[in-house]
């Protein structure tokens, strides 16, 4: 079988995961939530006003504040709501599968594991993941 057509049977098989699956429906359900999209609508245009504000020789310092107080409120709004929390955890899933799957195949081509900085797939990297310096 030629490697683009593995590609896509892999996809296809991808496709059929509980995880993707999982995106789907969140997705849906994000995409009908009305609040939750005119909430995410007004953010971006906040957000470009605030561009356009800033970009300005003399930007109007208490307009900068009221805006960035709404965006701030919107923001918390958003990411508050659990339609969005539950497309961002499946999505999260999602990724998280396909960087596992990426690791396999450059380990298959290098002969090296890859670190997806998720240990539950992991083979031992050497990384500590567990001990974070800043």
């Amino acid at each position: 079988m030629e490697i683009l057509e593995l590609a896509k049977e892999l996809g296809k098989m991808i496709k059929e995961d509980d995880r993707a699956k999982k995106v789907d429906e969140t997705k849906k359900i994000y995409a009908k939530d009305s609040a939750l999209q005119q909430a995410v609508f007004e953010y971006n245009v906040q957000r470009s006003v605030l561009e356009q504000e800033c970009e300005k020789e003399t930007p109007d310092e208490e307009f900068l504040t009221s805006v960035n107080k709404r965006i701030k409120e919107l923001y918390d709004t958003i990411t508050t709501n659990p339609n969005y929390l539950a497309y961002e955890e499946a999505e999260n899933a999602l990724r998280m599968l396909m960087e596992e799957i990426d690791a396999v195949i450059n380990n298959e081509i290098l002969g090296e594991t890859a670190c997806t900085g998720s240990c539950s797939s992991c083979s031992g990297c050497g990384h500590d993941h567990h001990h974070h310096e800043h």
